[in-house]
């Protein structure tokens, strides 16, 4: 018996290893904006940063529109270890309030919906990033002060929110009371729901890297582990954490 306990323990942790050893880390911002929508540089000078600095993936979030991913990466991708990902970020808001979600690897746009209230706006847009095919991320939850942790916790199926944005206006830690985008996701957390925290930068200028007030590419980044560098690979991991 004990020698048969030993060929299971020693199966399993042969199998364990052999699974790690398929896995791999790759390091990638979520958070992209070019000149297709209000960022200073071209889609080619965004990749090429994220590249030639060690990244191994890109998303490509400008407001409301979908790049040509396909062209870039005949371009600038490289198996094994350079992709660029289809990416949106969906921009909605009401009443002065900013009410922000990424469609991360979807195959159609998202439409903002432009619905009274944040949790009845953000749910809508986060379903129809679903229904596309798409992670959503809700972003910047302290941007404009927009979300409360009452309103996240009120969220359902969403798989990422930002608790570290590169942007300098979004306040991250909070202030005057209003807790911390990471306290907002610890009371998610709380709640009952599973939600992955992520850092990305939210970038939006390449030609100001002197300027503290400037959305900065290389503030906030992430690491998945996946079998492979690849779109369906990619947004797994994202899904599991």
């Amino acid at each position: 018996m004990k020698n048969l306990l030993c060929l299971i323990a020693v199966s399993t942790i042969f199998a364990v290893t052999n699974f790690a050893q398929d896995l791999h880390w790759y390091k990638g911002n979520t958070h992209t904006h070019t000149i297709n929508s209000d960022g200073d540089s071209t889609p080619a000078d965004a990749i090429t940063w994220y590249r030639e600095h060690g990244y191994n993936f890109l998303f490509l979030t400008d407001h409301e529109y979908i790049n040509n991913i396909e062209a870039l990466n005949g371009v600038y991708g490289k198996p094994g270890s350079f992709i660029v990902l289809s990416g949106q970020e969906v921009t909605d808001g009401y009443n002065k309030k900013a009410f922000h979600s990424n469609s991360l690897g979807a195959n159609a746009l998202v439409r903002p919906n432009r619905l009274p209230g944040g949790v009845e706006t953000l749910q809508k847009n986060i379903d129809d990033i679903v229904k596309a095919g798409g992670v959503a991320q809700v972003n910047h939850p302290n941007f404009l002060w927009s979300l409360t942790a009452s309103e996240l916790v009120k969220l359902r199926n969403y798989s990422l929110l930002e608790i570290h944005n590169g942007h300098p206006l979004v306040n991250n830690q909070g202030g005057g009371g209003v807790p911390s985008a990471e306290e907002m996701w610890d009371s998610v957390l709380t709640s009952g729901t599973l939600v992955f925290g992520i850092a990305d930068d939210d970038v939006h200028s390449f030609k100001r890297f002197d300027d503290p007030t400037a959305a900065r590419p290389g503030q906030g980044w992430i690491y998945v582990r996946a079998p492979s560098l690849d779109l369906a690979a990619i947004l797994s991991a994202l899904k599991k954490g």
